[in-house]
């Protein structure tokens, strides 16, 4: 068992291991509750025995996210919320920075599920809805960075 530390805050939970031994996962970047969750702000992360902890940063928001897939490459997938919260949307860590995948016909909101070892993306994310306001969850492939609508089943 090993420590892998934190982002500066009291906790971090991982969630994926690759074959390589890198972890990721979500960590506090700090111990004050923010107004907007009450809870302290925390970041997805990357840990390697090379680089310790990463902190792969964010959309904006402050809290809510998920990791859901890491390939061999290091790259990481899943969902963070945008500015106020509200939203959770997509995002992909190319090894460098972090990216919001979601371009037209989508809107914010979504998440990122799987990455594969050539850095294709699968997910959801919404699109605006025949009814005034509304939006509906799609499928995504996002590949060389763009995203294409697969659409939804009945």
């Amino acid at each position: 068992m090993q420590d892998l530390g934190t982002l500066g805050g009291p906790d971090a939970t991982p969630s994926l291991v690759n074959e390589h031994g890198m972890v990721a996962g979500f960590s506090y970047t700090n111990s004050t509750p923010n107004p907007s969750t009450g809870l302290p702000t925390f970041h997805p992360f990357l840990w390697s025995r090379e680089k310790g902890m990463q902190d792969l940063g964010s959309l904006g928001g402050t809290a809510l996210g998920s990791v859901n897939g890491l390939n061999e490459s290091g790259q990481v997938v899943g969902g963070v919320t945008l500015v106020g919260d509200l939203i959770v949307n997509p995002f992909v860590w190319d090894g460098t920075k972090m990216i919001n995948p979601v371009a037209p016909p989508f809107v914010a909101g979504g998440e990122a599920n799987w990455i594969n070892e050539a850095g294709d993306v699968v997910g959801t994310a919404d699109v605006p809805a025949p009814c005034p306001g509304g939006i509906a969850l799609h499928a995504f492939l996002w590949r060389s960075g763009v995203i294409l609508d697969l659409g939804s089943l009945p």
